[in-house]
C-alpha cells in the first residue's frame, strides 16, 4: 500500500501529494541527553528500521549524507526547489 504526503493548504487549490521524503543519515555519533538514552549502535538499528519502514510503505527516500550542516541545508534546498 502506497502512502503519500499532502503538501500545501487543503482547499486552496495549491496542494500536491508527495511520496519523496528527506532521510537524514546519521553523523557517525550519538550524543546522549536527558531525552536520548540510546547508544550509537542502537541509533544505527533505529535508523535502519526507519529506512526499511518508509521504503516498504512506498516512500522514495532522498538521502541526506553526513556532511557539514551548511552542505546538508544546501542539498535540501536544491531538492526542494528542483524536485518538489
Amino acid at each position: 500500500m502506497k502512502r503519500y504526503i499532502l503538501t500545501g493548504t487543503p482547499g486552496s487549490g495549491k496542494t500536491s501529494i508527495q511520496r519523496r521524503v528527506f532521510f537524514i543519515e546519521h553523523l557517525g555519533f550519538c550524543q546522549p541527553t536527558e531525552a536520548r538514552k540510546i547508544t550509537f549502535e542502537e541509533s544505527l538499528v533505529f535508523e535502519k528500521i526507519h529506512e526499511e519502514t518508509y521504503t516498504s510503505l512506498g516512500y522514495d527516500l532522498l538521502k541526506i549524507a553526513p556532511e557539514a550542516l551548511s552542505q546538508r541545508v544546501h542539498r535540501i534546498m536544491e531538492w526542494t526547489w528542483r524536485d518538489f
